[in-house]
């Protein structure tokens, strides 16, 4: 956010719900390119289902 930057919530009707000021360096992003950042910048993201079922060895695999 640059001070200025304004985040309008919606309900299911389209109408407004309430809205925030984005603090000065936050991020405004969808879950998708959040993702993208986070791998980009090196995360593997699993699923939190799928880690109980690995073994150790799938686990030291991901990379």
């Amino acid at each position: 956010g640059d001070g200025r930057t304004l985040v309008v919530h919606f309900d299911k009707f389209g109408n407004v719900e309430f809205t925030e000021t984005v603090p000065d360096g936050a991020l405004v992003c969808t879950l998708e390119t959040f993702r993208f950042y986070l791998e980009k910048q090196g995360w593997t993201l699993v699923n939190r289902g799928a880690i109980k079922n690995m073994t150790v060895e799938q686990l030291l695999s991901l990379k």
